[in-house]
């Protein structure tokens, strides 16, 4: 885990690692209605299956940074359209 700022809009912001081993900005204080746990395997984001998890044990909850920042849009990768595909198409190769 490491501190920066985020480049859009000025917040402190943590960086910690996924499960899966993807990089994830996060706001730096807990929050009640967070949907990710720091795990000693990574980050872990909630879902409906897993909402109660750590709730027991009393497990902070974090909310990812893009989820909070007026500026997300910026960082946000552009979806390839496919080939055929012109201006305004909704990406069905209409």
């Amino acid at each position: 885990m490491s501190e920066s700022i985020c480049k859009g809009c000025g917040s402190k912001i943590i960086w910690v690692r996924t499960i899966q081993g993807k990089r994830m900005p996060l706001d730096p204080e807990p929050v009640e209605d967070g949907n990710i746990v720091l795990m000693p395997a990574g980050a872990m984001v909630l879902d409906a299956k897993t909402a109660g998890l750590g709730a027991d044990v009393g497990a902070r909850r974090y909310k990812s940074h893009f989820a909070t920042c007026p500026a997300a849009r910026k960082f946000r990768k552009k979806k390839a359209r496919p080939a055929g595909c012109g201006q305004g198409c909704a990406g069905k190769g209409e």
